[in-house]
């Protein structure tokens, strides 16, 4: 054997190879102003069917669950939700996929997507690709975050409070 080229790998600090992986981070989070799920993840293209009504839903795609593309026609969406990296419980009885929702976007340090299928490395449930939501790990000051929007018989609103601390050895958030 002359070559050997490896496509997937559990090493840390080693992407696949063709690994294209797009991160939305807190910039770009703050300058969309976004406030939950579906608003930080919609300036990736290969994410599709995250906040779809429920009418037009494919089996195995939920509301809140990020769908890469479109690969729903499974018992599951094929597409892998992490939270820092670790598996998150699913989102209900009744709902067979994972909310994301339940971390405040306000906590959230960035969105990494990779839109590729990464099985080798994560199993079969990330055969579309993975979305791997990285928290703040520290936080110094205040934050106060509130947004409302209204319309003909429609109304919503969300606010977020962050505070935390830092010194040498360790942080409060």
């Amino acid at each position: 054997v002359e070559t050997v080229t490896v496509t997937g790998t559990s090493f840390r600090g080693v992407a696949p190879v063709g690994g294209n992986l797009v991160s939305v981070d807190r910039d770009l989070i703050d300058k969309t102003a976004a406030q939950n799920t579906q608003e930080m993840l919609k300036t990736v293209p290969a994410i599709t069917g995250l906040g779809m009504s429920g009418v037009t839903m494919n089996a195995g795609n939920s509301y809140y669950a990020p769908t890469i593309h479109s690969l729903g026609a499974s018992a599951s969406n094929s597409t892998l939700v992490l939270i820092d990296g670790q598996r998150i419980p699913l989102g209900h009885i009744s709902l067979a996929l994972p909310d994301p929702n339940m971390v405040p976007a306000i906590a959230v340090e960035r969105v990494d997507v990779l839109a590729e299928g990464a099985s080798s490395i994560y199993g079969s449930d990330a055969v579309a690709g993975v979305v791997n939501f990285i928290t703040r790990k520290k936080y110094d000051g205040v934050m106060l975050t509130a947004q409302m929007g209204t319309g003909d018989d429609f109304g919503t609103a969300s606010g977020g409070l962050l505070g935390g601390t830092s010194w040498q050895g360790g942080s409060m958030m």
